[in-house]
This record gives structure tokens, C-alpha cells and sequence, in this order.
């Protein structure tokens, strides 16, 4: 029972770390994009760029000993979707569509690899 304690605290550990880092990195590039005047085309390549740091920090963080691509999987489509959840109600759009779906995507994947990775070299 112990263990699974542990398990849970390094998933919750993870999550908010990922969730808070992905806050305010956005908080930080909107600020920039309101200081410098960047493009528009810009906003989607740099979101999804603090998605996958954001996960792969959560991912790391929550992976430990072994089953590396299981746990960092499951790590990286929570923090996926508590991010989407987060941005949603602060934009006040809720939109389930192949981009969300692609999203999850991504994360679980990214998730799955940097999981390998930690328990590597978490050796």
C-alpha cells in the first residue's frame, strides 16, 4: 500500500509541477507577445512547444524504478488533460476536436518516451 502511496504522491507531484510550469510559460509568452509585437503565426508552434516541456518535465518527475513508457504515458494524457481543462475555463471555450485528440496524443507519447528515459537514468 506504501508503494502505490508513493506512486500517486509522484503523479500529483508531476502533474502540478508540469500544470504550473505550462501556466506560466504561457503567462510569460503573452506577455512577450504583447511587449514585442510577435506574429500570430508564431502563438501555435510556441504553445505547443511549452505542451511537450510541460509534459516531459511531468513525465519525468512522475516516473520512477520501472514501467518507464506505461507510467510516463499515463503521466503525460493527465497533464494533458488537466492543461486543456485549465486553458479551456480560462478561455471560456471547451472545444473535444482532432486537435484536442492529437494533443492527447502527443502527450501520452512524449510522456511514454521521457518515461523510458527517467527510469534510465533514474538507475
Amino acid at each position: 500500500m506504501l508503494k502505490n502511496n508513493g506512486l500517486v504522491f509522484s503523479f500529483i507531484k508531476g502533474t502540478v509541477i508540469a500544470v504550473i510550469f505550462s501556466l506560466l510559460s504561457v503567462l510569460i509568452f503573452a506577455f512577450l507577445i504583447k511587449i514585442f509585437s510577435i506574429s500570430m503565426g508564431a502563438i501555435k508552434p510556441v504553445t505547443t512547444a511549452i505542451k511537450i516541456i510541460a509534459v516531459a518535465l511531468g513525465a519525468f518527475i512522475s516516473t520512477s524504478e520501472s514501467k518507464g513508457a506505461i507510467k510516463g504515458g499515463i503521466a503525460g494524457l493527465i497533464i494533458t488533460v488537466i492543461c486543456f481543462l485549465i486553458f479551456s475555463i480560462l478561455g471560456k471555450s471547451f472545444a473535444f476536436n482532432l486537435t484536442f485528440l492529437w494533443e492527447i496524443l502527443l502527450g501520452a507519447t512524449v510522456g511514454a518516451v521521457v518515461g523510458v528515459i527517467a527510469v534510465n537514468l533514474k538507475k
